[in-house]
């Protein structure tokens, strides 16, 4: 009923017709590649720079071990020092983008537990809306940056 106009390449050909295709745009890329990473035979590679100055501290985030989580949405809540991390802000105002994460001083110190909840891997504690997450998320931020300045961070 339906035939083709042309008969179909063989498996073998298929493959060497797309490798030739690939090899032909690799070499349109490669001087383009050598610019962006900085080789060739123009010396060694540049120093890798941070996207945002200043955006990475990670005595803030080590400042976290042993400290109590500041988030304490009820019924979450692990109370647990030994599990707090520094949970970043997930707003763009706050940096983030994309796969970024936020600033370290755009953070708090929570429980993974409430962390996830903030997160959105775990739902809200009974009768918390998101909005309700956040504003304790806020206020979590407001007490690690006390903390912060406490132990000289800031």
């Amino acid at each position: 009923m339906f035939s083709r106009p042309h008969p179909r390449p063989d498996r073998e050909q298929r493959i060497a017709e797309r490798a030739a295709r690939n090899a032909a745009q690799a070499q349109t890329c490669l001087p383009r590649r050598a610019a962006v990473v900085g080789g060739g035979t123009a010396g060694p590679a540049p120093a890798a720079r941070e996207k945002v100055p200043g955006k990475k501290r990670q005595a803030i985030r080590d400042s976290a071990r042993g400290e109590a989580c500041t988030v304490r949405l009820p019924g979450i809540c692990a109370n647990d020092p030994d599990a707090t991390i520094w949970s970043h802000a997930r707003w763009l105002d706050a940096g983030k983008g994309g796969a970024t994460k936020a600033l370290d001083l755009a953070g708090a110190y929570a429980c993974t537990a409430c962390d996830a909840a903030y997160d959105g891997q775990r739902k809200p504690p009974p009768g918390y809306t998101r909005e309700d997450v956040d504003r304790d998320w806020c206020m979590g931020h407001f007490r690690s940056l006390l903390r912060l300045a406490q132990k000289g961070l800031l």
